[in-house]
């Protein structure tokens, strides 16, 4: 279905698809990102579904941990033989561009919500953020990239 003709709502409420909690990683576990999503719907008016009522939508979630390389372009200030110039009353320095390039780990939250009457999925979306290093951090983290995700839910 295309997105403009989906109301998105009618959406209440919703459950794990097969009754599966999210797959968990090594940064985190099924249950704390379970957790991120549960919350992150909440505050777009999505709540669980009652154990005894059917789920408007069927949701999936998963976490991993992916390895970007980032460019920074610094300017080095040159001094010395080559660099140094006499300008109309004073010595000015040239800068010199240096672009660096490194290696950094990035938690990415992809979540895919279904129509449970359909079947057919009806929004998809990831995001990624910076790993925080110790367990706060790390929370701070998942529940980052799941928001950054959910920010395009519903669709306008």
């Amino acid at each position: 279905l295309p997105i403009s003709t989906i109301d998105f709502g009618r959406y209440r409420n919703w459950t794990w698809v097969n009754g599966q909690l999210p797959g968990g990683s090594p940064f985190a576990s099924p249950e704390q990102l379970a957790d991120a999503v549960s919350n992150g719907l909440d505050q777009r008016g999505l709540r669980p579904a009652m154990s005894n009522q059917p789920a408007d939508l069927g949701v999936v979630a998963d976490v991993h941990v992916e390895t970007r390389l980032r460019q920074v372009r610094e300017d080095a200030y040159g001094g010395g033989a080559g660099y140094g110039g006499y300008r109309g009353g004073g010595f000015g320095y040239a800068t010199v561009p240096v672009e660096r390039t490194y290696q950094v780990q990035v938690l990415v939250v992809r979540i895919s919500l279904f129509d449970n009457r359909s079947h057919q999925p009806v929004w998809s979306a990831s995001a990624e953020t910076a790993t925080g290093g110790d367990e706060s951090g790390r929370a701070k983290a998942l529940r980052q990239a799941v928001n950054r995700a959910l920010t395009t839910y519903p669709p306008s």
